[in-house]
This record gives C-alpha cells, sequence and structure tokens, in this order.
C-alpha cells in the first residue's frame, strides 16, 4: 500500500515538474552596463539568459526619460544581431539629461525586460561636445553659429558602421567611402583629425554626432560674412597663430575667431597625402557636379579663405557645425 502511494505522489510530482518545464513564459535577460555615454548618445545592450521555450522574435533596447520602467511602446530600438548577447548604439538622446533605459526580448508568449538602469548624458554647456566614440571636441560660438573648434576625428558613422580606409587609389572607384589619419599617421589623429571622402561626408549614416551636421556652402558664407566678408583676409581669423602647427610663415594669423584651424592638409584620390603643415581644407556638404563639390582652404602663405571645387574622391577634414 505505501509503495502504491509513493508510486502515486511520485507520478504527480512529475506531472507538475512537467507541466512547470513546459508552461510558456516570455523570456529573462540582463540589461548590460552602459558605456560611452556622451552629449546625445549611449552604447548599451543586453544578453538573454533564458528564451522562456519559444524563438526569440525581437530584441533590443527601450528607454525614457519620464517612466522609470520603460516598455517597448516607449522609445525603442531593434537588435539584428545573431546570438543572445547584443549591443546597440542609442542615439539623438537631449544632453544633460537622466534617461531610463532596458534591455527587451520578445517572443510568441510576450516581452521580458532586463533590469532598468539610469545614465544621465553630457551637458552641452561646458563647450565640449561628444562623438560616437567618446571624442571631445571643443566648440565655438561664432556670430549666431556654433562650430567645432577641432577637425572630427571619428572613424565611424552615426549609427556605429566602421568608415574603412584604404591605401590604394581610389580614382577607378564610382563611389568610394574612406577616412585617413592626417598626412596617413594614426599619431596625428587627436590633433589634426581624420581626412573624409566627400561619399562619407554625405552618407545618410552621418558622421557628426546627432544635433550636428557638415556645413553647406552657405553656413560657410554666413561664417565668411560674420567675419567681415572679405575672403582675402578672413583667413587671419581662423587660422591657429604662431608656427607651432603651421609652417612658416603663417601670413597675419590672429585666431581672433577661435576657429583654431590647423593644417591637416589633404589625400589625393590617387594616394598622396598632400599640404601637411601647408594647408587646410574644410569639405561642405554642398555638391557643384558629377565629379566634386565646394571646400574651403586656408593655406600658410596668405590670409585667404578660399571656396574651391575638388574631387569627390579626394580626403579633407571636416568641421561640424550645430543644428
Amino acid at each position: 500500500m505505501k509503495a502504491k502511494v509513493f508510486l502515486c505522489l511520485l507520478f504527480i510530482t512529475m506531472t507538475l515538474s512537467n507541466a512547470l518545464a513546459q508552461t510558456p513564459k516570455v523570456p529573462s535577460l540582463i540589461t548590460n552596463e552602459a558605456t560611452i555615454i556622451t552629449n546625445y548618445s549611449v552604447f548599451i545592450g543586453g544578453n538573454i539568459t533564458d528564451s522562456g521555450g519559444g524563438n526569440i522574435t525581437s530584441k533590443g533596447i527601450c528607454w525614457s526619460n519620464t517612466k522609470q520602467m520603460p516598455e517597448i511602446t516607449d522609445a525603442k530600438i531593434t537588435s539584428n544581431s545573431t546570438g543572445n548577447n547584443f549591443q546597440l548604439y542609442v542615439k539623438c538622446l537631449k544632453p544633460n539629461t537622466i534617461y531610463y533605459v532596458r534591455a527587451y526580448a520578445t517572443n510568441k508568449f510576450g516581452t521580458g525586460y532586463g533590469t532598468a538602469i539610469s545614465i544621465k548624458t553630457l551637458s552641452d554647456e561646458d563647450g565640449k561636445v561628444s562623438d560616437i566614440e567618446g571624442n571631445i571636441y571643443k566648440t565655438i560660438r561664432i556670430g549666431s553659429q556654433i562650430w567645432f573648434a577641432e577637425n572630427l576625428r571619428a572613424s565611424h558613422y552615426n549609427n556605429g558602421d566602421s568608415i574603412i580606409t584604404t591605401t590604394n587609389e581610389i580614382y577607378e572607384e564610382e563611389k568610394p567611402l574612406y577616412q585617413w589619419p592626417a598626412n596617413g599617421d594614426d599619431e596625428l589623429v587627436d590633433k589634426y583629425g581624420r581626412l573624409y571622402t566627400w561619399y562619407v561626408v554625405t552618407d545618410k549614416r552621418d558622421i557628426c554626432p546627432c544635433g550636428w551636421h557638415v556645413p553647406s556652402q552657405e553656413e560657410f558664407t554666413e561664417l565668411i560674412e560674420y567675419l567681415g566678408g572679405d575672403v582675402e583676409l578672413v583667413g587671419a581669423d581662423l587660422k591657429e597663430s604662431g608656427t607651432k602647427n603651421w609652417m612658416a610663415p603663417n601670413v597675419g594669423a590672429t585666431n581672433s575667431s577661435s576657429f583654431s584651424a590647423i593644417p591637416a592638409g589633404a589625400r589625393d584620390y590617387t594616394s598622396a597625402f598632400v599640404w601637411f603643415g601647408k594647408s587646410a581644407s574644410f569639405w561642405s556638404s554642398t555638391n557643384n557636379d558629377t565629379d566634386d563639390a565646394f571646400l574651403y582652404s586656408l593655406d600658410h602663405l596668405n590670409t585667404e579663405f578660399i571656396e574651391d571645387v575638388y574631387s569627390h574622391k579626394a580626403g579633407h577634414a571636416v568641421r561640424c557645425i550645430k543644428d
């Protein structure tokens, strides 16, 4: 009799265990620690620890600056990566703002969430801004415009995709998307920034931080007009003074605007780096024709700020301007 009771209880226990094991449930996951928090963005992800017995149909990050427990009905971004661990770039946030962020994953039974964490974006008010990689840039107000006071250094688009580089000649490529360290030397990037083809500059993935963009021909014209309008003299106001970074004689340079232009040179589409130490040239977003676009350049031998056109395939520096 006792044996029958024991077997009966064992059967019931196993049945309940199997039932519980087969009970439909939403995924379980962890919200990973946030990294590279900037004025407008953050890198953050999640790790799915249990799929819940169903295939994962969606996963990503959701966030809110008002709700401490954000849901997928709030702002969200979806990951297309394979595997349980994922990392995402959340962009276009507001500066100097607290956000509540958590990972989510969805299966046929519903959506599960990781623990909500709070992050605070950096402030714009200190005259600095960060790019997607965490590079910090000084900014300067000139008239009604706010400009980077340094050359862009990013080697990633604003969605996290890499901007590749090459040592090859690219004149036969149709729309080359490349970047190079100034003068081809990685050790110069912190000071002189990178050189980009115009196709990178105008790519829809964006290279300036969220809230910033590559200036147009009209915006360069506004800068010139504010500084007096004489293109033969304006260069003096824009060039860093002295010959520490510029080759002598660096004619007339006063840097009265604090734009602090330095001579990163350029990269010709034939693969040669040219004019380093002698010239600073900045892409505009404005196209000229099928082969070239407008840029603006400074030289160590004069005080001119020249509008010119140059091949889309060449590499020039970028100064971002605030939206």
